[in-house]
């Protein structure tokens, strides 16, 4: 069906801002495509903020019709990174597939953070890719999940100092990481990690409200150092502290403690 003119008009007079936010809720394929509507959509998808690449960006077997090429993908995702001449406030990848040699993410990330990127969101489904260290030089990020992936920081690392919000899961790390980067998030709030090795994690989190600790083997220990306002714990099934009294008279802000699907309020 052919566009008449007037309605072609209309499209073309959409103010800028509602544009961006039209675009912002689509997917990221379909935002490039809004550029045959008029002149003034062309260039409108390079400076959305928020870039998600997902299923619909390159389809698993079980929902389309091929395995993604992962170079290709993420070729393609760095071209459209290196067309885009905004602030990227939200990134997110999470297509199924990708392998432990999937090498191009190293020109993905240093990008990224030179964008001054705020929620960023990296989930592999299987293996586990190592992440560059440029990861932490994204200085700027509120918000960061990663997923099937392995990290360490470098020695010249200061923090984090705007995170809010972490998420880990199926993420190797060294032992003493959490030990070492929560100190330096002075404004984390919540910690979800979801875990699958068997280490001891000491945590000094003064600022933190929500902690979710989910292991998926056994062997796994915590110990709260010090969160003083921590308020919502969330624990498997069958988790045992060695010393009960001891660990809750050191959490004075505990108002609710979840096991499993079970879950106390703690007045």
């Amino acid at each position: 069906m052919e566009l008449g003119e007037s309605t072609l008009d209309r499209i073309s007079n959409v103010p800028a801002n509602a544009i961006e936010q039209i675009l912002t809720l689509l997917p990221i394929k379909d935002a490039a495509r809004t550029s045959i509507l008029s002149r003034n959509w062309r260039h409108h998808w390079r400076s959305i903020p928020q870039l998600v690449f997902d299923g619909s960006f390159a389809p698993h077997p079980n929902t389309g019709p091929y395995l993604p090429d992962e170079k290709k993908v993420l070729v393609d995702i760095y071209e459209a990174l290196l067309v885009h001449d905004g602030r990227v406030t939200k990134f997110e990848l999470s297509i199924p597939g990708f392998s432990e040699d999937c090498q191009q993410i190293y020109k993905l990330i240093p990008h990224l953070a030179s964008k001054g990127v705020q929620e960023l969101a990296l989930r592999f489904s299987v293996g586990q890719i190592k992440l560059p260290s440029s990861l932490f030089t994204a200085c700027h990020l509120t918000v960061l999940k990663l997923q099937h992936c392995s990290v360490g920081a470098p020695s010249s690392f200061v923090g984090f100092r705007k995170l809010v919000i972490l998420e880990l899961k199926h993420v190797i790390m060294p032992e003493d990481f959490l030990q070492n980067l929560l100190p330096v998030c002075p404004l984390l709030e919540e910690l979800r990690f979801l875990n699958s090795s068997r280490q001891k994690y000491v945590l000094n989190a003064p600022s933190l409200k929500v902690f979710i600790f989910h292991p998926h083997v056994s062997g796994s220990e915590f110990t709260l150092q010090h969160a003083p306002v921590l308020s919502v714990l969330s624990l498997p099934n069958g988790w045992r502290f060695k010393d009960w009294f001891a660990e809750f008279a050191s959490l004075p802000a505990l108002r609710k403690l979840t096991f499993g699907i079970s879950s106390l309020k703690v007045s």
